[in-house]
């Protein structure tokens, strides 16, 4: 009987260490333990369908996209989620800015054109301010310098946020460009 309750007390103590995981999550065991909003699933702040975004390439490229997807809105949890798109196939996201975990922005470009889907999301070479991000909308500015086309169906295409990335499956020259952004609610978005 000894051997057995001298197996039994560390798997008690492996049955009481997963429950209080499973039942406290890991900030009961780790105080320290970064923890989110409570409810992620929380309909949105505000839907965003109105406004527009600007590009100027470094070569004087002036694109303008006009065009503020459905899906834009703003979160208590993660902040706004904003996507804009031009009649030319280049599209613009900033995710981030305006939750309770910061103000920082992050922002992605893409381009489809002539079969290919290219992504340029390096959050090291783009400076974004917003100036705001809140229910009445989300307005600022990014500079990025040096920016790499990544093209999405290359087989060398890399994890958006890996460490090294294999190359770009790209023979695009870097780029440069300055935008400017904003989106409000649509009249019809409540």
């Amino acid at each position: 009987m000894r051997a057995g309750g001298a197996v039994q007390a560390p798997l008690v103590a492996v049955v009481v260490f997963a429950a209080a995981l499973v039942v406290g999550g890991c900030g009961l065991l780790f105080p320290s333990y970064p923890t989110l909003p409570e409810d992620l699933n929380a309909p949105p702040l505000a839907l965003y369908g109105n406004g527009q975004a600007t590009i100027t390439l470094a070569d004087g490229t002036k694109l303008v996209l006009d065009s503020v997807e459905k899906d834009s809105n703003l979160q208590q949890a993660y902040g706004a989620s904003v996507h804009w798109s031009g009649g030319d196939g280049w599209h613009l996201r900033v995710m981030g800015s305006g939750s309770g975990l910061g103000s920082f922005a992050y922002l992605s470009l893409d381009r489809i054109a002539d079969g290919k889907h290219m992504a340029a999301w390096d959050s090291s070479r783009c400076i974004v301010d917003v100036d705001l991000a809140d229910v009445t909308g989300i307005r600022g500015s990014a500079t990025c310098k040096g920016l790499e086309w990544y093209d999405v169906m290359s087989s060398e295409f890399p994890f958006p946020f890996a460490s090294e990335s294999p190359g770009s499956g790209s023979d695009e020259p870097n780029f440069d460009a300055e935008i400017e952004f904003e989106a409000f609610p649509a009249a019809d978005a409540a």
